[in-house]
């Protein structure tokens, strides 16, 4: 069974001073990069890969001829492994 959080305990603890000083430190600052995901990568295959799919292909039949063609292995078998759990 889970603890029910006092809020009003945590804000009288709080100090929002120091928060706000990170905040405005954070502001100055660059976000942090993101990472590019599998998605990203194949963005530009995606009308293509989906066109294939609904034609009736799999992602695995997909997986497998793709990765015939010289590097595309790493991004290919990615896909394949994720499934259809991360749509393209």
């Amino acid at each position: 069974m889970s603890n029910r959080v006092d809020y009003e305990q945590v804000a009288a603890k709080l100090d929002y001073a120091a928060v706000e000083k990170k905040l405005a430190q954070l502001a100055e600052r660059e976000p942090p990069k993101k990472r590019k995901t599998v998605a990203d990568a194949l963005e530009p295959l995606r009308e293509p890969l989906l066109t294939l799919h609904r034609k009736g292909w799999s992602s695995a039949q997909l997986c497998e001829v793709l990765c015939e063609v010289k590097g595309s292995v790493p991004a290919i078998v990615d896909v394949s492994r994720r499934g259809q759990s991360q749509r393209l």
